[in-house]
């Protein structure tokens, strides 16, 4: 090993105040391929910047709290220091680390139901291995997870997570899928990570859904996987986010969209007052409507209607640079969210749109410069 990376090493113990990194983690890290060591550069950081955010956000009046946020501050900063030059030793020590337990008195997490589990690289593993540091996939039938004892996690189907965190600081990574989440407070912290940012728990039941515009195909893993559009839904408690420069709380019966690419802190795109006319002739319209509205400083766009139940694309139409309208046709009558996408936009996300049958709905669309 090499003074660099015995430094690097060295920095990553005291900052997760552990003695020693197994020896296998490294032989992990000599064998993983550079998209997967891709993907955990951006797992380490997240959680380095996951420790660091919920330190800020104790109470100052915690005297042992304080404590710890003064000495997780000079941690992070010495990591990032090291990230540079030593950025392949820290991702592959680092990343295992903050999934490696620390008490064999701790609940171990348990999965029960429709499932499969693999290791972080792709390897098929048995049910019965241990959860934590590895990627858990739901089946059809869904599956539940067990984090910690305070910690209740139900995974729809299709759902795929990654089980993180040690003694008391649960951590889940959900890549794909809706997930309902229940944490009985006070038992210990719980946070989520997604692909475009975390959210902090504080005793609550609440859904988060990550799902993704189009197929991976041939795109850079990075890239797709900021695409990701997450949806947090509280039903009680509340929940605290950071996702990019964005902050904020959600209470009880609240929810919020986070899109993602160049949605997170672009430009905005704002929808008109929606208004319906009635429509007759076409044979269509007996049991159809439209949605369609005109389009403003139009740089080039998607439109898509969502199933507001399914929240998947019914149907979708582009609208080129300068074009001035845009139209959804023969949409079955229901609830549909419209979503407008545009590269270097935010998003435009609205829900509960009421399609009617013998009516166009018109809602107009402006992009902001």
């Amino acid at each position: 090993m090499s003074d660099q990376q015995a430094k690097a090493l060295e920095a990553l113990r005291a900052h997760l105040d552990l003695d020693e990194a197994p020896d296998a983690l490294l032989t992990a890290w000599q064998a993983a391929t550079g998209e997967e060591k891709k993907d955990l550069l951006d797992r380490l950081l997240m959680e380095t910047l996951l420790v660091d955010t919920l330190a800020r956000r104790r109470a100052p009046g915690d005297v042992s709290r304080d404590s710890e946020e003064r000495r997780t501050r000079p941690r992070a900063s010495l990591l990032a220091g090291l990230l540079a030059p030593a950025a392949a030793l820290i991702v592959a020590v680092g990343a295992a680390l903050l999934l490696w337990p620390r008490s064999h008195g701790y609940p171990e997490p348990k999965a029960a139901g429709d499932f499969s589990v693999e290791s972080l690289g792709g390897g098929r593993l048995p049910r019965e291995a241990p959860l934590r540091g590895a990627r858990l996939a739901a089946g059809p039938g869904g599956a539940r997870l067990s984090l910690g004892g305070y910690c209740e996690l139900t995974l729809d189907p299709g759902t795929v997570v990654v089980v993180g965190g040690r003694e008391g600081k649960e951590v889940i990574e959900t890549e794909e899928g809706r997930m309902v989440c229940r944490v009985e407070p006070q038992k210990g912290e719980f946070a989520v990570l997604t692909p475009l940012g975390f959210l902090e728990v504080v005793g609550t039941e609440f859904e988060i859904m990550v799902r993704y515009p189009e197929p991976k195909g041939e795109r850079d893993m990075a890239q797709w996987r900021r695409s990701a559009i997450v949806t947090v839904a509280v039903v009680t408690g509340l929940v605290a986010y950071q996702f990019g420069e964005m902050t904020g709380e959600l209470g009880g019966g609240t929810s919020k969209v986070f899109a993602g690419e160049a949605g997170v802190g672009g430009k905005k795109i704002v929808a008109g007052k929606p208004t319906y006319k009635a429509k007759e002739g076409q044979p269509a319209w007996a049991e159809k409507g439209r949605i369609v509205g005109l389009v403003r400083q139009c740089p080039g766009c998607t439109v898509e209607a969502l199933d507001a139940a399914a929240e998947k694309v019914v149907l979708s139409c582009t609208v080129a640079a300068k074009g001035t309208t845009y139209e959804l046709q023969w949409l079955s009558a229901g609830t549909y969210t419209l979503r407008v996408k545009a590269e270097g936009y935010e998003a435009l996300v609205v829900k509960d749109l009421v399609v009617k049958a013998k009516n166009d709905l018109l809602m107009n669309i402006e992009f902001e410069e």
